[in-house]
């Protein structure tokens, strides 16, 4: 029995929201991975080190998040395929080799991200869940500082 001052159909409300959160933030790994790795062109090097800057973030998120659910008590998703099923960004099948539609895609997707998490946060807010509605804060802070980073390599 959990007693953390939120009912329990309160913490499944924040605990899904934080599952595609989670998802998203999986995905958009993923994509910033593969667009580490494949990245070419004059500022592929700059661009590589503001990618990698991302990828460790987003790790430690995704570690964040997942230990949110289960501190409220629920359980976290656990293959690629839930990932799929749950995030509303999409894989991108094509191969995003020139600088400029990798960026383009991740402001994005990070842009997506920083609505999300204001969702994540309005409703950990409704649910008096002041935890949440701090990493969410964080969450917006960090995407929508990634996405300025990255256009000032497209302006």
């Amino acid at each position: 029995m959990i007693d953390i001052g939120i009912q329990k159909k309160d913490r499944k409300l924040i605990a899904d929201s934080l599952c595609r959160m989670l998802a998203d933030s999986y995905l958009l790994l993923m994509k910033t991975q593969g667009f580490y790795w494949n990245i070419r062109g004059e500022s592929a090097y700059n661009l590589q080190l503001l990618f990698h800057e991302s990828v460790v973030d987003l790790k430690g998120s995704i570690h964040s998040i997942a230990q949110r659910v289960r501190a409220l008590d629920f359980y976290v998703p656990m293959t690629f395929n839930d990932f799929l099923q749950l995030s509303s960004l999409k894989e991108d099948h094509h191969h995003l080799h020139e600088s400029l539609d990798i960026i383009r895609r991740l402001i994005i997707d990070n842009e997506f991200l920083v609505r999300r998490s204001q969702e994540v946060y309005e409703i950990a807010t409704v649910s008096n869940d002041p935890v949440t509605c701090h990493m969410m804060q964080e969450r917006m802070r960090i995407h929508s500082e990634i996405a300025w980073k990255m256009r000032i390599h497209i302006d």
